[in-house]
C-alpha cells in the first residue's frame, strides 16, 4: 500500500511539472501570441521591403523590439524563453498547434496591431 502511494505521488508531481514553467519563462499562451506577433512583423516587413539592407535590419530590429515590448519583456527573456520551449517538446507542441489553428481562423494574418505599425520606418 506504501508503494502504491508513493508511486501515486510521484506521478501527480511529475505530471503536474510538465505544464509548468519556470518565472524566468514567458507562459505558453503569451509565448503563443508573441511569437504570432513576431511572424507578422516578419510578413509585414518581407512584403513591404523586398531586399535585406541595412537600413531594413535597423527596421526589422526596431519593429521586433517594439514587440516585445508590447509584451513588457526583452530580448534576453524571449530568447531564454524560446530555448526553454526548444528543449521542452512536450510544451511547444501544444503552443506550435494553437498557433497554428489560429493562423488557420485569421483572415489577415499580417496586420499589427495601430501601435505596433508606427514604428514601422517608412
Amino acid at each position: 500500500m506504501i508503494r502504491f502511494a508513493l508511486i501515486a505521488i510521484i506521478l501527480f508531481f511529475s505530471c503536474s511539472q510538465k505544464k509548468k514553467v519556470p518565472d524566468t519563462v514567458l507562459p505558453p499562451l503569451v509565448m503563443e501570441k508573441l511569437l504570432m506577433d513576431m511572424m507578422r512583423a516578419e510578413e509585414l516587413l518581407n512584403r513591404r521591403q523586398g531586399d535585406s539592407t541595412l537600413g531594413d535590419s535597423l527596421n526589422r530590429i526596431s519593429l521586433y523590439n517594439s514587440v516585445l515590448a508590447s509584451y513588457k519583456t526583452d530580448k534576453k527573456r524571449f530568447q531564454r524563453s524560446f530555448i526553454y520551449y526548444e528543449n521542452h517538446p512536450n510544451l511547444l507542441k501544444p503552443v506550435l498547434d494553437s498557433m497554428y489553428q489560429r493562423a488557420n481562423k485569421r483572415t489577415d494574418t499580417i496586420n499589427l496591431p495601430p501601435k505596433l505599425r508606427k514604428n514601422l520606418k517608412k
